[in-house]
């Protein structure tokens, strides 16, 4: 099984991240591929108008169809 977390706070770190981690952690220790995100790593123009199919969102599914 594979997850992708998005991690959406402004802030970095932040309590929302760490929260990810730690599940991340525990998905892992469960043998779950776990592959994380953060909303700063894409453009904020792309996101407000749900271009899902930019540059950096193309990454992600590549990236994640990679690790199969």
């Amino acid at each position: 099984m594979r997850v992708i977390t998005l991690a959406g706070s402004p802030c970095f770190p932040s309590r929302s991240t760490s929260l990810l981690i730690l599940c991340q952690r525990a998905l892992e220790a469960r043998g779950v591929e776990v592959i994380p995100w953060n909303i700063q790593n894409f453009q904020p123009d792309d996101l407000i108008n749900a271009r899902f199919r930019c540059a950096r969102a193309a990454g992600v599914a590549r990236r994640s169809a990679s690790r199969r």
